[in-house]
C-alpha cells in the first residue's frame, strides 16, 4: 500500500517540476516550491521506510 502512494507521490512530483515553471515566472516563488516539493519527497520516502 505504502509503494503505491509513493508511486503516485512521485508522479505528482514529476508533473510538478515539469508544470510549475510554465505556470510561475517568478524565479523566487519557484525555488518556494521546489523546496516544497523535495521536502514532501523527504516526508514520504521517511514514512515509506517505517
Amino acid at each position: 500500500m505504502s509503494i503505491m502512494i509513493a508511486v503516485t507521490l512521485a508522479i505528482a512530483v514529476v508533473i510538478a517540476i515539469i508544470e510549475v515553471p510554465y505556470l510561475v515566472k517568478n524565479t523566487f516563488i519557484k525555488e518556494i516550491c521546489l523546496f516544497a516539493i523535495l521536502l514532501c519527497i523527504a516526508i514520504v520516502l521517511s514514512i515509506v521506510h517505517e
